[in-house]
């Protein structure tokens, strides 16, 4: 299907040398110079599918009796995403929905460290429409890696994930650009200012920008096909007495509502060049924030029970903060950690969370394991011995238990790292 080019006349700047060398400000060249219309013409056939609103999430505090399968933070491993549907009886082994009236979530990051983003994508945007034909309903979150494809933050996209948006115009493209890029730089920029335009400088330029770069860049950009299904989708959702979201929630929006926040994100994303300064770039905003992963539960406990009166739900769920292979819950099961490093980049640990009713399990490939409702040190333990029987290799799983043994030690006084990755993104300065 055709998809008509809209290039509108608002925020047409010119950007300074800051932006420019940045990814954002590769954004605004693309919005500015006099080769985006040329180029957005030759796009307007790149598009995927039809661009169609995210279900509404439920926000309801009635009981929520459908089945809901939770999944963490993806990072372009599309092969995993199918293998947990299916394990979790989700789909089929076609990927065709098979989860009846199965709520699916997914926490957000689709994108980055993973060559296999836009598969995953095409993928999904199916199954939204395939579950509410046969039922069921899937809810995909807003992620911090999300958001930054949209905005132009491309520290994390792989050569692999641009070259998927690859076309046979695509060098020719990236050789105009080059060009046009070059002439800008000349007539904007003091020569002093200039970089070596010799061949080196040409390496390096097209090096950052495979094939594939641009039309993943106008695909992600806010009108574009894939940026527009992410705008279309929650940054918080509630189901029953559940609350999802990908990071967390800070002090500083604990006070918001669903509706606030969800209206705030899609209003952040649909203009690039303000988005700093909004909650999606904010280290405490719902994407960022990690102190229901990461700070001591005896400090960050009145901040939880705030979340949950304020929410009015029993639990919160969270992706963002790799656990190394396992559901972990926190605050005495009241947070659980969802993402369990399903990334290859982080170990590719398949595990998902399922909730029915009060009951909360994890599913992994060999078997499923209850999630206790009091999350103890003895029976945390108990727990994660549970799933180390299951995934009997994972040197992460095996870490936790040590440290709790040493925990249990009066005479210690050693904080168990919430995470068994260290993450490595930061919200650019």
């Amino acid at each position: 299907m055709e998809k008509s080019i809209r290039i509108r006349s608002r925020n047409r700047r010119i950007p300074d040398q800051q932006d420019r060398i940045t990814a954002t400000g590769f954004m605004n060249i693309v919005y500015h110079t006099r080769l985006t219309a040329l180029i957005f013409i030759l796009l307007g056939l790149l598009a995927l599918t039809e661009a169609r609103a995210a279900p509404e999430p439920t926000t309801s505090r009635e009981p929520f009796n459908r089945r809901i399968v939770v999944i963490g933070d993806i990072h372009g491993n599309h092969d995993g995403l199918l293998e947990l549907l299916q394990l979790a009886g989700v789909t089929d082994e076609r990927g065709r929905w098979t989860g009846g009236k199965t709520h699916f979530v997914q926490l957000g990051d689709i994108p980055d460290r993973g060559d296999d983003t836009l598969e995953a994508i095409k993928f999904l945007r199916r199954l939204e429409r395939n579950a509410r034909r046969n039922g069921g309903r899937v809810h995909i979150l807003i992620g911090n890696h999300d958001a930054m494809n949209v905005y132009g933050d491309l520290r994390y996209v792989t050569d692999g994930e641009f070259r998927a948006f690859a076309e046979k115009q695509s060098k020719k493209r990236l050789e105009t650009l080059f060009k046009d890029e070059t002439a800008w730089i000349r007539a904007n920029v003091p020569e002093e200012e200039w970089p070596e335009f010799d061949e080196t400088y040409r390496e390096k330029w097209f090096a950052a920008r495979p094939p594939g770069f641009l039309e993943h860049r106008w695909n992600w950009l806010p009108d574009g096909e894939i940026g527009e299904w992410v705008r279309s989708r929650p940054i918080v959702l509630k189901l029953g007495n559940t609350l999802f979201v990908h990071g967390g929630l800070s002090p500083r929006y604990a006070d918001w509502s669903v509706k606030d926040l969800n209206k705030a994100a899609s209003e952040a994303l649909s203009d690039v060049t303000k988005v700093k300064g909004t909650l999606l770039r904010d280290p405490e905003g719902p994407l960022w924030y990690r102190g229901l992963a990461q700070h001591r539960e005896e400090t960050e406990w009145p901040h939880v029970e705030r979340l949950l009166e304020n929410f009015d739900v029993d639990r919160i769920v969270i992706g963002h903060t790799p656990t190394g292979g396992v559901i972990l819950p926190r605050f005495g099961g009241r947070v659980i950690l969802a993402d369990t490093g399903l990334s290859t980049y982080y170990g590719e640990y398949l595990a998902c969370l399922v909730i029915e009713g009060n009951q909360l399990y994890a599913l992994h490939r060999d078997g499923q394991v209850p999630i206790p409702a009091s999350a103890g040190t003895k029976e945390l333990k108990t727990y994660l011995q549970a799933v180390l029987d299951l995934e009997d290799e994972n040197p992460h799983i095996k870490r936790r238990l040590r440290l709790l043994d040493i925990q249990e030690d009066p005479g210690e006084d050693t904080h168990i790292p919430d995470t068994a990755i260290e993450p490595v993104e930061t919200e650019s300065p």
